[in-house]
């Protein structure tokens, strides 16, 4: 082989490891994505495989910028410089790395032992294909050149390294998933709950944990831990034998997640908060979400307990064929009455089983009586008293980016950024519309409608119209959102045109939110998950 022995083994090595730094985006999918292949490829179509052009366009630059170099200088290359021109490979590298780490992430990549064990077997085959293409190239004196090919190649061998390790990684789940099992059957006399739903599943999750609390000690599945994993951490490392309530958020994305869930935590209450077009990409069809949803209630024993949140003909269908004792929310005996919503909280009158409370709240939305009222419905049947919840609601504060309300000079923001829907969005724009001031909404639309997306862009558009005073659409989405304004302001909307801005990103919007004067109230709507950027 005509290369220098004193450069290949350190080249070998450097281009591997800065191969594997330009391939974090993929390892930061794969993780929220709970390490799933097909997740993974619906985000590289979902993005119309933008960073396999990214990665196209590293080898591209390098490989031309290599050859210009052979070009330019002839005589470096005949007397054994040729490699020299491999440092545009190099480099572009670095600058592809140092950009993608920069950029913020909604959730960034965790450095677990399962990453840290895929990212050395990456390393491995981006060093395997950088010397392959240094053999290949050697028979033309161009294996440093071609070596800037090895790009390519970065999400098949992330996706690779995944694959070689799965059998470890399998086998360590389900040590780490019996453990969960172990110490729940060690507790024999804890109450377990599950609730799963197409949204507002974090928020019920976290009021009935505050409802619980004024009776039992309480645990709660934090933050989005509602996978396998993400649930068996929180009982391997946070059940002890005084918890006497445990609260598990059950995610989906995909049909038999929830019922793999429900094998972990065998629940007898469940809560079911809503079943709408969420997770279309991966679930197809609204009938698909439902059977997933009712996985749940599905498992439930025959003297478990199950509350439904009353408004989909799907919700209605899962409550008629719950096998268990159940309730719907709101009904004759289980409602809320004299409800008024205004910038500073909710109030109405909880009714349960005749017995009334009036309620005060500080969270926002006409949707809040019946989320509390729900979560209400289970707690007293576990025997937490109408008081007791009467005092947990003077308590609540907003799910951080759930209509969480942030006080700044001259502006009230409504943070409600978290993986936004549909129905979420009108709820968010009517808490909007029971503000003074300057009316704005910030928002990327939203994500995983499937065939709906185009449709549920239009809608929001219209209802902006009714609510808002500005829109500051960010992203590919907006101009849909926009046709949906301009047809509400044909239709008679006084929304002005001019009110109307694309932008490309949220620090652009942010440039034009601040030239608009007045007091403003500001609905920060979706901003898009990693997934989507």
């Amino acid at each position: 082989m005509d290369m220098h022995l004193g450069f290949i083994i350190p080249f070998i090595i450097i281009m591997s490891l800065l191969l594997t730094f330009c391939s974090v985006k993929i390892f930061q999918i794969y993780q929220l994505n709970s390490y799933q292949h097909r997740g993974v490829w619906h985000w590289f179509k979902d993005t119309k495989f933008d960073f396999q052009i990214r990665y196209f366009a590293l080898a591209f630059l390098s490989l031309i910028c290599c050859i210009v170099f052979f070009f330019a200088f002839p005589y470096a290359n005949i007397g054994g410089w040729h490699y020299v021109g491999s440092l545009f490979f190099a480099g572009f590298c670095v600058i592809f790395a140092v950009v993608q780490l920069r950029q913020k992430q909604k959730k960034p990549l965790k450095l677990t032992p399962r990453i840290w064990r895929t990212l050395i077997v990456c390393t491995l085959l981006n060093a395997g294909t950088v010397f392959g293409f240094l053999v290949i190239g050697d028979a033309v004196n161009q294996g440093y050149y071609l070596a800037s090919l090895s790009a390519l190649f970065i999400p098949i061998n992330v996706a690779l390294s995944f694959l070689i390790l799965y059998p470890i990684e399998k086998q360590n789940h389900r040590r780490y998933i019996m453990s969960a099992k172990q110490k729940l059957n060690a507790n024999p006399n804890l109450i377990k709950i599950g609730i799963t739903g197409s949204y507002g599943k974090t928020s019920a999750k976290d009021i009935l944990t505050i409802f619980l609390s004024k009776k039992f000690k309480t645990l709660k599945t934090p933050a989005s831990f509602n996978t396998p994993l993400g649930i068996s951490k929180t009982i391997n490392d946070n059940l002890t034998p005084d918890i006497e309530v445990l609260v598990a958020e059950m995610g989906a994305r995909f049909h038999g997640d929830i019922a793999a869930l429900c094998k972990i935590v065998e629940p007898k209450y469940a809560i079911l908060t809503a079943i709408a077009n969420q997770h279309l990409d991966t679930m197809k069809t609204l009938d698909g979400i439902f059977k997933t949803k009712y996985e749940l209630i599905a498992s439930l024993p025959d003297n478990g307990f199950a509350v439904f949140l009353e408004g989909s003909d799907r919700l209605q269908q899962a409550y008629e064929k719950c096998h268990t004792q159940k309730v719907l929310v709101p009904s004759e005996s289980a409602r809320t009455e004299n409800a008024k919503v205004t910038s500073d909280g909710t109030t109405f009158d909880m009714v349960i089983d005749g017995e009334s409370v009036r309620i005060t709240t500080k969270l926002l939305g006409f949707h809040i009586p019946n989320m509390l009222l729900m979560c209400a419905a289970l707690a007293k049947k576990l025997g937490v008293t109408l008081n007791d919840i009467k005092e947990a609601c003077e308590m609540l504060a907003p799910t951080p980016h759930r209509l969480e309300l942030i006080k700044a000079p001259h502006m009230t923001i409504i943070d409600n950024a978290y993986n936004s829907n549909p129905e979420g969005a009108k709820r968010a724009l009517e808490v909007l519309a029971s503000f003074e001031g300057q009316k704005i909404i910030l928002t990327p639309g939203f994500v995983e409608l499937g065939q709906d997306m185009e449709t549920a862009h239009f809608e929001l558009g219209k209802d902006i119209s009714k609510h808002a005073d500005f829109a500051l659409l960010v992203g590919s989405s907006g101009e849909i959102i926009k046709k949906g304004i301009l047809f509400a302001i044909e239709d008679g909307s006084e929304f002005k045109v001019e009110n109307i801005h694309l932008v490309s990103s949220l620090d652009e919007g942010m440039l034009i939110l601040k030239q608009i004067e007045g007091e403003k109230i500001v609905l920060f709507e979706n901003d898009l998950p990693d997934n989507y950027r």
